[in-house]
Protein backbone atom coordinates (compact mmCIF):
# COMPACT_ATOMS: atom_id res chain seq x y z
CA UNK A 1 0.00 0.00 0.00
CA UNK A 2 2.58 2.55 0.88
CA UNK A 3 5.05 1.36 -2.36
CA UNK A 4 2.02 2.44 -4.22
CA UNK A 5 1.30 5.92 -2.34
CA UNK A 6 4.84 6.67 -1.83
CA UNK A 7 6.94 4.70 -4.53
CA UNK A 8 9.47 1.91 -4.06
CA UNK A 9 12.06 1.93 -1.51
CA UNK A 10 15.39 4.23 -2.74
CA UNK A 11 13.22 5.81 -5.65
CA UNK A 12 13.33 8.89 -7.12
CA UNK A 13 9.34 9.15 -6.67
CA UNK A 14 9.79 8.17 -2.89
CA UNK A 15 12.56 10.88 -2.93
CA UNK A 16 10.34 13.30 -4.64
CA UNK A 17 7.00 12.33 -2.17
CA UNK A 18 9.53 13.03 0.74
CA UNK A 19 10.57 16.51 -0.65
CA UNK A 20 7.39 17.56 -1.06
CA UNK A 21 5.98 16.03 2.25
CA UNK A 22 9.17 18.17 3.86
CA UNK A 23 8.16 21.13 1.73
CA UNK A 24 4.71 20.89 3.39
CA UNK A 25 5.64 21.02 6.71
CA UNK A 26 8.39 24.19 6.15
CA UNK A 27 5.01 26.00 4.64
CA UNK A 28 2.86 25.47 7.74
CA UNK A 29 5.87 26.07 9.96
CA UNK A 30 6.23 29.60 8.36
CA UNK A 31 3.09 29.79 8.11
CA UNK A 32 2.50 29.65 11.93
CA UNK A 33 5.77 31.86 12.39
CA UNK A 34 4.19 34.47 10.36
CA UNK A 35 0.42 34.17 11.37
CA UNK A 36 1.51 34.74 15.13
CA UNK A 37 3.81 37.27 14.40
CA UNK A 38 1.94 39.63 12.00
CA UNK A 39 -1.89 38.59 12.35
CA UNK A 40 -2.20 37.78 15.90
CA UNK A 41 -0.70 40.95 17.88
CA UNK A 42 -3.61 43.11 15.32
CA UNK A 43 -6.50 40.79 16.48
CA UNK A 44 -5.61 40.84 20.32
CA UNK A 45 -5.44 44.84 20.41
CA UNK A 46 -8.36 44.81 17.63
CA UNK A 47 -10.67 42.62 18.92
CA UNK A 48 -11.29 44.96 22.33
CA UNK A 49 -12.84 47.58 20.20
CA UNK A 50 -14.82 46.01 17.55
CA UNK A 51 -15.90 48.35 15.02
CA UNK A 52 -16.38 48.79 11.28
CA UNK A 53 -12.63 50.28 10.99
CA UNK A 54 -10.74 47.73 13.07
CA UNK A 55 -12.69 45.31 10.91
CA UNK A 56 -11.08 46.74 7.84
CA UNK A 57 -7.58 46.78 10.10
CA UNK A 58 -8.57 43.24 10.46
CA UNK A 59 -9.39 42.49 7.08
CA UNK A 60 -5.79 44.77 5.73
CA UNK A 61 -3.52 42.60 8.07
CA UNK A 62 -5.14 39.05 6.65
CA UNK A 63 -4.54 39.69 3.24
CA UNK A 64 -1.03 41.02 3.83
CA UNK A 65 -0.43 38.00 5.93
CA UNK A 66 -1.92 35.55 3.03
CA UNK A 67 0.41 37.62 0.76
CA UNK A 68 3.39 36.82 2.52
CA UNK A 69 2.67 33.30 2.70
CA UNK A 70 2.23 32.78 -1.12
CA UNK A 71 5.15 33.94 -1.54
CA UNK A 72 7.07 32.13 0.98
CA UNK A 73 5.16 29.14 -0.62
CA UNK A 74 7.02 30.34 -3.99
CA UNK A 75 10.15 30.90 -2.85
CA UNK A 76 10.23 27.41 -1.11
CA UNK A 77 8.65 25.21 -3.93
CA UNK A 78 11.52 27.20 -6.65
CA UNK A 79 14.34 26.41 -4.02
CA UNK A 80 13.29 22.48 -3.43
CA UNK A 81 12.34 22.24 -7.62
CA UNK A 82 16.07 23.35 -8.36
CA UNK A 83 17.37 21.27 -5.72
CA UNK A 84 15.90 17.98 -7.32
CA UNK A 85 16.02 18.71 -10.69
CA UNK A 86 19.81 19.02 -10.04
CA UNK A 87 19.98 15.71 -8.09
CA UNK A 88 18.06 14.31 -11.01
CA UNK A 89 19.74 15.70 -14.07
CA UNK A 90 23.47 15.85 -13.12
CA UNK A 91 23.62 11.86 -13.19
CA UNK A 92 21.37 12.23 -16.84
CA UNK A 93 23.99 14.63 -17.96
CA UNK A 94 26.91 12.30 -17.27
CA UNK A 95 25.16 9.48 -18.38
CA UNK A 96 24.47 11.42 -21.80
CA UNK A 97 28.14 12.62 -21.94
CA UNK A 98 28.99 8.74 -21.39
CA UNK A 99 27.24 7.98 -24.18
CA UNK A 100 28.45 10.21 -26.97
CA UNK A 101 31.26 8.94 -26.05
CA UNK A 102 30.68 5.27 -26.69
CA UNK A 103 28.78 6.44 -29.95
CA UNK A 104 32.64 7.51 -30.76
CA UNK A 105 34.14 4.24 -30.31
CA UNK A 106 35.61 5.07 -26.44
CA UNK A 107 34.18 1.68 -24.77
CA UNK A 108 36.50 2.51 -21.73
CA UNK A 109 34.13 4.74 -19.66
CA UNK A 110 33.12 3.10 -15.91
CA UNK A 111 30.67 5.99 -14.36
CA UNK A 112 30.43 5.91 -10.64
CA UNK A 113 27.64 6.37 -8.76
CA UNK A 114 26.13 6.11 -4.89
CA UNK A 115 22.37 6.42 -5.97
CA UNK A 116 20.28 2.96 -5.30
CA UNK A 117 17.26 4.50 -7.23
CA UNK A 118 16.48 4.24 -10.69
CA UNK A 119 19.36 6.25 -12.33
CA UNK A 120 21.77 4.35 -9.71
CA UNK A 121 20.48 0.97 -11.26
CA UNK A 122 20.65 2.72 -14.68
CA UNK A 123 24.09 3.67 -14.61
CA UNK A 124 25.78 0.42 -13.44
CA UNK A 125 23.81 -1.13 -16.65
CA UNK A 126 25.48 1.57 -18.68
CA UNK A 127 28.91 -0.15 -16.86
CA UNK A 128 27.75 -2.99 -18.27
CA UNK A 129 27.08 -2.46 -20.93
CA UNK A 130 30.39 -0.79 -22.08
CA UNK A 131 32.27 -3.70 -20.26
CA UNK A 132 30.23 -5.76 -23.18
CA UNK A 133 31.07 -3.57 -25.45
CA UNK A 134 34.83 -3.87 -24.63
CA UNK A 135 34.91 -7.28 -24.65
CA UNK A 136 32.98 -7.53 -27.63
CA UNK A 137 36.00 -5.48 -29.76
CA UNK A 138 38.54 -6.96 -28.07
CA UNK A 139 36.93 -10.43 -29.31
CA UNK A 140 36.91 -8.60 -33.03
CA UNK A 141 40.40 -7.83 -33.16
CA UNK A 142 41.23 -10.67 -32.12
CA UNK A 143 39.68 -12.70 -34.75
CA UNK A 144 41.14 -10.17 -37.37
CA UNK A 145 44.23 -10.80 -36.09
CA UNK A 146 44.32 -14.37 -36.03
CA UNK A 147 42.22 -14.49 -39.90
CA UNK A 148 45.23 -12.33 -40.96
CA UNK A 149 47.83 -14.15 -39.52
CA UNK A 150 46.22 -17.47 -41.29
CA UNK A 151 45.97 -15.64 -44.78
CA UNK A 152 49.87 -14.26 -44.30
CA UNK A 153 51.39 -17.41 -43.50
CA UNK A 154 50.13 -19.44 -46.55
CA UNK A 155 51.22 -16.66 -48.40
CA UNK A 156 54.61 -15.97 -46.94
CA UNK A 157 55.40 -19.54 -47.77
CA UNK A 158 54.33 -19.56 -51.28
CA UNK A 159 56.49 -16.58 -51.60
CA UNK A 160 59.13 -18.12 -50.33
CA UNK A 161 58.78 -21.24 -52.43
CA UNK A 162 58.50 -18.68 -55.32
CA UNK A 163 61.70 -17.71 -54.50
CA UNK A 164 63.40 -20.50 -54.02
CA UNK A 165 62.00 -22.00 -57.41
CA UNK A 166 63.65 -18.66 -59.14
CA UNK A 167 66.90 -19.43 -57.95
CA UNK A 168 67.01 -23.08 -58.81
CA UNK A 169 68.89 -23.48 -62.65
CA UNK A 170 66.78 -26.09 -63.38
CA UNK A 171 63.20 -24.27 -62.95
CA UNK A 172 64.53 -21.23 -64.45
CA UNK A 173 64.64 -22.74 -67.97
CA UNK A 174 61.25 -24.00 -67.32
CA UNK A 175 60.70 -20.01 -66.69
CA UNK A 176 62.13 -19.33 -70.18
CA UNK A 177 59.27 -21.57 -72.24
Amino acid sequence: MFEKILGKKKSIQRSLVRNFIISIALVIIITIIEFSIFVLPSINTQLIDISKENVNSLIYVVRRFLGITIVNIILISVVLIRINTKKMLQPMKQINEATKKVTAGDYDIELETKREDEIGELTQNFNKMTKGLQSIENLQKEIINNVSHEIKTPISSIQGFAKLLKEIPFCSAIRVI
